[in-house]
C-alpha cells in the first residue's frame, strides 16, 4: 500500500492527499478503506469526491456528526474547493466564470453540456483565472461553486479546452494522467467552527528554503567576500531548487505517482535510484549537522563545533529510528513558523534598520518580536488568505521591527 500523506487529523476530521488512480468513495481499494488500514481506525467517512484519476487534497470525517456538519457546509456553499488544471489551448478570457447545464449519460458513463433544462440537468458553475501559459498549454486555478461529476473536465472541454491527459473528454493521447490537482480546501471545523485552510505543500515548499538561509550564512561568514558569497549561494540554491521542483513535478505527472521511491522505480533507475537517495540524504544531513555545530559555537565559545555536529547527527539518527517518518508535515509547519519570523527579523534589522548587533550576544527586543511572529504564524494557519500565511507573517514581523525601532528612538529623544 502506498504511503498516504496526512496533512492534518484530530478526533473529527482528517485531511490528506489522495493519490491518482484511487477511488475517493467507500469501496474496495478506496481511500476510506486505505485510511482505516493506515490509521487502524473504523470510522472514516467520505464527505466529498475526487475523480479516481485525479489527485490532491481531500477531507474525511472521523465521526457521524462531523460527516453531517461538513456535508451541510457543502450544501450551503461554505466549503471551498480549488484546483489547478492544465488546459490544451488558451482561454479567450484570462479569468472568467463558466455556467452550464450538465447532464449525465449513465450508460456511457460520461457527463455532457445540455442545451435546454430538463429534470436530468443540473446547473454547474466555476470560476477560473490564468496562472501561466506556454507551448499551447495553459495552467489555470479553478474554484468550484457547484460539485457535479466531471464538472471541471466537461466545462472546459465543451469550450474546446480539454484538460491535458484527459482522453475521455477530447484531449490527444498523452503519456500522463489527467492534469488536474485538488490543491486547496477551506472549511469550518465541524466542532470548533475554526476556519481551516489546507493547501498542497505551498507553505511547506517555502519552509525549507527559509530554514537553509542560516545554514548558508554558516558556510559564507568567513569568506573573503561574504556578501558576494552569500548572494551566489542564495541564487544557486534558488535556481537548483526550482529546477528540482520542475523535475519532481514532471516525474509525478509522467508516472502518476507522488512517492519518490515509486517514481524512481517506474523510471527504471534501479540501483542508481538507491545511490541518488543515499547520496542526497548523506550530503544534506552533513550540511545540517555541521551548521548546527557552527551555530553552537556562535552561541558559546565553550562549545566545540565538531563535537556538537557529531552529537546532533547521533540524536537525529536515533530520532529517525525511534519515531515514525511517514508524516513529517507537522514538523515542516513547525520549521516554517520558527524560521519565517526569524528571517523577517534579520531582514528588518540588518537591511532596513541598519542595526549593528554583531557584538551583542542576544537581543531581547528581537526575541520578543520573533515570538509574536511565531504565534501569529500559528494563528494564520487557520485563516484563509489568497497569499497563504508565510508572506503575511513575514510582513507583519518586519513592520513590528520597524515600529519597535521608532518607539525606542522616540523614548531616547524624549
Amino acid at each position: 500500500m502506498e504511503l498516504i500523506e496526512i496533512c492534518y487529523q484530530d478526533e473529527d476530521v482528517l485531511v490528506c492527499v489522495k493519490p491518482p488512480r484511487v477511488l475517493s468513495t467507500d469501496e474496495p481499494g478506496g481511500m476510506p478503506e486505505l485510511l482505516r488500514a493506515h490509521l487502524h481506525t473504523d470510522c472514516i467517512r467520505t464527505v466529498h469526491r475526487l475523480d479516481a484519476q485525479v489527485a490532491g487534497v481531500m477531507v474525511f470525517a472521523r465521526s457521524r456528526v462531523a460527516a453531517s456538519l461538513l456535508s451541510q457546509q457543502i450544501r450551503e456553499h461554505r466549503f471551498s474547493k480549488e484546483y489547478l488544471a492544465v488546459l490544451c489551448g488558451t482561454p479567450t478570457q484570462p479569468a472568467d466564470t463558466l455556467t452550464d447545464l450538465l447532464a449525465r449519460d449513465t450508460r456511457r458513463r460520461v457527463t455532457y453540456v445540455a442545451d435546454t433544462p430538463s429534470p436530468d440537468t443540473r446547473e454547474a458553475r466555476l470560476s477560473y483565472d490564468t496562472v501561466d501559459s506556454a507551448d499551447g498549454l495553459t495552467l489555470v486555478r479553478v474554484r468550484l461553486h457547484t460539485g457535479r461529476t466531471h464538472q471541471i473536465r466537461v466545462q472546459f472541454a465543451s469550450r474546446g479546452l480539454p484538460l491535458s491527459g484527459d482522453r475521455k473528454y477530447g484531449a490527444s493521447d498523452a503519456p500522463w494522467p489527467i492534469a488536474l490537482w485538488s490543491y486547496r480546501l477551506s472549511f469550518a471545523h465541524p466542532q470548533t467552527g475554526e476556519a481551516m485552510t489546507f493547501g498542497a505543500a505551498v507553505e511547506l515548499a517555502v519552509a525549507m528554503p527559509l530554514s537553509w538561509l542560516p545554514l548558508i550564512s554558516d558556510y559564507t561568514r568567513e569568506a573573503e567576500k561574504p556578501v558576494q558569497a552569500t548572494w551566489v549561494s542564495v541564487l544557486v540554491y534558488g535556481l537548483v531548487s526550482c529546477w528540482m521542483y520542475v523535475i519532481g513535478m514532471g516525474a509525478a505527472i509522467f508516472t502518476g505517482e507522488y512517492d519518490i521511491a515509486v517514481i524512481m522505480v517506474k523510471a527504471g533507475l534501479g540501483i542508481a535510484a538507491l545511490v541518488i537517495l543515499v547520496f542526497s540524504t548523506v550530503t544534506t544531513t552533513f550540511l545540517d549537522a555541521w551548521s548546527a555545530g557552527i551555530s553552537a559555537e556562535s552561541l558559546s565559545k565553550k562549545l566545540n563545533g565538531k563535537k556538537t555536529a557529531i552529537a546532533v547527527t547521533v540524536i537525529g539518527a536515533a530520532g529517525a529510528i525511534l519515531f515514525p517518518m511517514d508524516d513529517i508535515t507537522g514538523f515542516l509547519y513547525l520549521i516554517g513558523s520558527v524560521f519565517a519570523p526569524m528571517i523577517a527579523v534579520q531582514i528588518a534589522d540588518h537591511f532596513l534598520l541598519k542595526r549593528d548587533r554583531f557584538a551583542v550576544a542576544a537581543d531581547g527586543r528581537n526575541l520578543v518580536i520573533w515570538l509574536v511572529g511565531f504565534i501569529a504564524y500559528r494563528w494564520l494557519m487557520g485563516v484563509d488568505t489568497p497569499v497563504g500565511y508565510t508572506l503575511p507573517d513575514m510582513v507583519l514581523t518586519v513592520l513590528l521591527c520597524v515600529l519597535a525601532e521608532k518607539l525606542c528612538a522616540g523614548k531616547k529623544n524624549g
